[in-house]
């Protein structure tokens, strides 16, 4: 059965392109349009890639809008029909405003804070080989 309401996507600064087609396809795949709404750093970006999704005619006309700027008023009028997406270091500030409504409207959230990477390794790469070195480096690091 498809979803209702909308799926709302706010990315951090860094995270223009990635953090809202992450969440774009399995929200548009269960029938559920996309509001974007990116870091005001890069809103340009973020716009000039929604024009060129439009503008190419791969989604079905209303399906996926844009926000730039300040959106203070927007999360005050979701219901248990959206879902709200946050990416990026202040994905948990902005999330903590809904509280209110997301207690008195059950209103689904998802916060990445950061993002979650993998390393696979093959089986040649043993502890004490120069590779295996590197990624315990990396790994403390990050």
């Amino acid at each position: 059965m498809p979803a209702k309401g909308a799926a709302i996507s706010s990315t951090h600064l860094t995270f223009p392109r990635g953090g809202s087609a992450k969440k774009a396809a399995p929200s548009l795949l269960s029938g559920v349009p996309i509001v974007v709404k990116p870091a005001s750093p890069t809103a340009w970006l973020a716009h000039r890639m929604v024009e060129d999704i439009v503008k190419a005619g791969i989604l079905p006309s209303g399906t996926i809008s844009i926000v730039c700027g300040s959106a203070r008023e927007l999360l005050d009028h979701v219901r248990e029909e959206e879902h709200c997406f946050f990416y990026g270091l202040g994905g948990y500030g902005r999330a903590r405003s809904l509280s209110s409504k997301r207690l008195a409207h059950s209103v689904r959230v998802n916060i990445e804070a950061d993002s979650i990477n993998s390393a696979i390794l093959g089986p040649d790469c043993r502890p004490g080989t120069e590779l295996f070195d590197l990624l315990i480096k990396e790994v403390v690091r990050e």
